[in-house]
């Protein structure tokens, strides 16, 4: 998947961490405070060097923990999840104010992008 980021020329991957689990079932049931902790980890072992954190996988429970992770760390976050919402959002005009994401929120993440 990292292939597929970078392809579009203006993303690189500079650090990646991963629970190792394939089983739907089993992502589903991770816990957002893992997610929440592994995210900061990250973030805070890569301070300098990267712009947002990502969280794939639509099966990640993460909408919860995002704002959790940007105030924790002060990068943007976003998640498969969260933009699937925002893609929607922009299709059919709705607001997404029960969101919380700094990108989101600024209107950093606009339509086109």
């Amino acid at each position: 998947m990292i292939e597929q980021f970078e392809v579009l020329g203006s993303i690189t991957t500079e650090c990646v961490t991963t629970f190792m689990e394939s089983t739907d079932y089993n992502v589903a049931r991770i816990d957002p405070e893992s997610i929440y902790e592994a995210a900061v980890k990250l973030a805070n072992d890569n301070v300098g060097k990267i712009d947002f954190l990502f969280l794939s996988c639509t099966n990640l429970r993460t909408l919860s923990i995002i704002s959790r992770i940007e105030n924790e760390t002060a990068i943007p976050c976003l998640s498969s999840n969260l933009c699937w919402a925002w893609h929607m959002a922009q299709q059919s005009g709705a607001k997404l104010s029960q969101i919380q994401s700094k990108l989101i929120q600024s209107g950093s993440a606009t339509a086109g992008d």
